[in-house]
């Protein structure tokens, strides 16, 4: 038999629970949850494969498995998960750490062409404000009836 040791690092996912299913020789194995900085072990069966996928949470990706050993237990990186598999019970042994990568959603904000259009829009409204009012004022000198205030 093969040991195999495995820390999460998931930093900054505070008490955020990642799900692990999988299957060992073709037989499901329970599912466990690991939270960031949890350790975790077992026993890999000579000649048996076991393959543990991560279930997706939101706002991480799994960051894949990185391993340390003396080479009896082999382990790879899969798509959302891991595959250990035992090849020499005598040198089976394997300290693991399983990262997961927070997804920093980007704020958005305007590019430079939209600043000039903004700007070019802003300017427009301001002209045809100035505009106006120049020509009402113009049309009331006009009537007459433009009422200057009376400053003393």
């Amino acid at each position: 038999m093969c040991i195999i040791e495995a820390t999460k690092v998931a930093t900054g996912a505070e008490s955020q629970e990642f799900l692990f299913t999988g299957f060992a020789g073709g037989e499901p194995i329970p599912p466990f949850t690991l939270v960031d900085g949890q350790f975790t072990g077992g026993f890999i069966p000579d000649g048996i494969t076991v393959v543990i996928t991560e279930t997706p949470q939101p706002g991480w990706i799994y960051g894949g498995i990185e391993s340390e050993g003396d080479g009896g237990l082999v382990v790879t990186n899969l798509e959302n998960g891991f595959s250990l598999e035992c090849i020499n019970p005598e040198l089976g042994s394997a300290t693991c750490v399983i990262r997961n990568i927070q997804v920093v959603s980007s704020i958005p904000t305007l590019s430079e062409w939209g600043l000039i259009i903004l700007a070019g829009i802003l300017g427009m409204f301001v002209l045809v404000t100035i505009a106006r009012k120049k020509y009402w004022h113009k049309k009331e000198l006009q009537k007459g009836e433009l009422r200057l205030p009376i400053l003393y």
